[in-house]
């Protein structure tokens, strides 16, 4: 799963946009958009100052990569908050790998990171069999499958409904190396969506971003995406009880959101 590092020092948004400007050149925001990987429509919010958490290091250096050498990874990296001397010392204790994520290089970090991983992980599994038992008692007729990667780890294909798509954000604290607890403010909700749209969650259909937290849940119902093409709704999951308490939709650029599905 993709981490988070606690920022060094305070985001720079202005200096991180006149960098994100120079990086994309003449090249139109699309064009741009798509060398990066990122939905276009929330590269806009950047270049809008709409989004008030930078990007992560990793995607950092996918921007940076895109920038045709115009702006450096160094540069992002200090704009956006993070001191590129720290980067490199957490480099040496933990490498990204492609296939398995986050991988400590040392024994004791790797325990560390071992039992707090499967924590998360067992979570999550817990929050995915509670939505899929309540997906089966409203009747929905769906198919999809569960998996522990990234930020949506449940996607699924609907039948016989307005919708044929529905994803699952699981807004879940992360654990080591870069923990992160989640509070359900817009700014969170902000990043979480921009990495979710990199799991291409396409327009028109549905995504729900869901927490075990009652206050987050509440949180979550001041946020608007008013600009957004997808219905986004906000769902509250007991895993006590182990059902779902609550789900809320949200505003976005689609209204109407009556005949569509919703878990109770």
């Amino acid at each position: 799963m993709s981490k988070r590092p606690p920022l060094d020092h305070d985001y720079n948004m202005d200096l991180f946009v006149e960098l994100l400007k120079k990086a994309q050149g003449k090249r139109k925001q699309k064009e741009f958009a798509e060398a990066i990987g990122m939905n276009k429509t929330y590269l806009n919010m950047f270049f809008n100052k709409k989004v008030y958490q930078p990007p992560t290091p990793k995607f950092l250096k996918k921007i940076a990569a895109a920038s045709e050498d115009r702006v450096s990874y160094e540069e992002f990296l200090e704009s956006a908050g993070y001191d590129a001397a720290s980067q490199l010392k957490r480099k040496a204790e933990y490498q990204y790998n492609e296939d398995e994520g986050i991988v400590p290089l040392s024994l004791a970090a790797y325990e560390k990171l071992e039992v707090k991983d499967e924590l998360e992980k067992a979570t999550l599994r817990t929050v995915s069999g509670i939505i899929t038992n309540s997906l089966a008692q409203e009747g929905f007729k769906w198919s999809g499958v569960i998996q522990m990667i990234d930020r949506l780890p449940l996607h699924i294909n609907l039948y016989d409904l307005p919708i044929s798509e529905w994803g699952f954000c699981f807004l879940v604290d992360r654990v080591e190396p870069f923990e992160y607890h989640f509070t359900g403010t817009y700014d969170e909700l902000l990043s979480a969506f921009g990495e979710v749209m990199l799991d291409s969650v396409k327009p028109n259909e549905k995504l729900s971003f869901v927490t075990t937290s009652r206050e987050v849940f509440k949180n979550l119902l001041s946020c608007a995406f008013p600009t957004i093409a997808l219905y986004i709704s906000a769902i509250w999951v007991d895993s006590t009880q182990m059902c779902v308490r609550q789900e809320e939709y949200l505003k976005t650029y689609l209204t109407d959101n009556e005949k569509l599905p919703i878990l109770r």
